[in-house]
């Protein structure tokens, strides 16, 4: 973990019953948790603030004053947890490596991502006024969430069914697929130099290029083909 080069100067006068007690309304507590909101400040991470402890390494005596400084970095994508802090006498914030003290903030990191407001089926086309902005705690985050600001291009739909609040992902919105699941699709079948027509049903998504299960009207059969235009599929033989 990087160490910020930033030294945040907040002096603090603690007094000891205050230190000793994390719930406690401190000006120990208050300080940490402006200085970490600050820190945070534009990466799109905040912190659960009504469930935050603030622990400090040792009983703080009344006459001290400290400066805070991070031993960790908002560049981070996402700091290690629990966020920590020394405290540095406030008369030398360059002074003495490691400081006179440690604090340690327990409380969870949370991201801004975009929400589907309402339900948007699959194939419906989205806009940003369909979409909000909404913290998440970082570990319900979804691998490739969408964070603000919104920006989507014309065209745009739905992939998957979105329900209210769902966090939308990278891959669940973009231009249709070429053949969609429980379409209807033509399917050609080419043998040598024999082609036939006949309609089929896709059982799934797939763009010009792609292979895609089809199942043929009038049976159960299931045939792989490759799909060469919007809702075409061709099926070649294998002799």
């Amino acid at each position: 973990m990087r160490r910020s080069t930033a030294v945040l100067s907040l002096a603090m006068c603690v007094a000891p019953a205050l230190a000793a007690g994390p719930t406690s309304a401190t000006t120990l507590r208050d300080d940490v948790l402006h200085a970490t909101e600050a820190l945070l400040h534009g990466s799109g991470l905040s912190i659960e603030v009504s469930r935050a402890q603030v622990l400090a390494s040792r009983e703080l005596r009344a006459d001290e004053s400290f400066v805070l400084v991070p031993r960790w970095s908002a560049r981070d994508s996402a700091p290690a947890m629990p966020l920590t802090f020394d405290l540095v006498p406030a008369g030398a914030p360059g002074a003495a490596s490691g400081g006179a003290a440690r604090v340690t903030l327990v409380t969870s990191l949370r991201r801004e991502v975009l929400v589907a407001r309402q339900r948007i089926e699959r194939g419906d086309a989205v806009s940003c006024d369909d979409l909000a902005v909404r913290p998440l705690d970082l570990r319900a985050v979804p691998v490739r969430a969408l964070a603000p600001p919104c920006a989507m291009a014309d065209g745009d739909v739905a992939l998957r069914t979105l329900l209210p609040g769902d966090a939308l992902r990278a891959d669940d919105i973009g231009d249709p697929p070429d053949v969609s699941a429980r379409n209807p699709v033509n399917v050609r079948v080419v043998e040598g130099a024999i082609r036939l027509e006949q309609s089929g049903v896709a059982l799934a998504d797939a763009r010009i290029g792609e292979r895609v299960p089809v199942r043929l009207d009038g049976s159960r059969q299931q045939v792989q083909g490759r799909v060469v235009a919007a809702n075409v599929v061709v099926v070649e033989g294998t002799r």
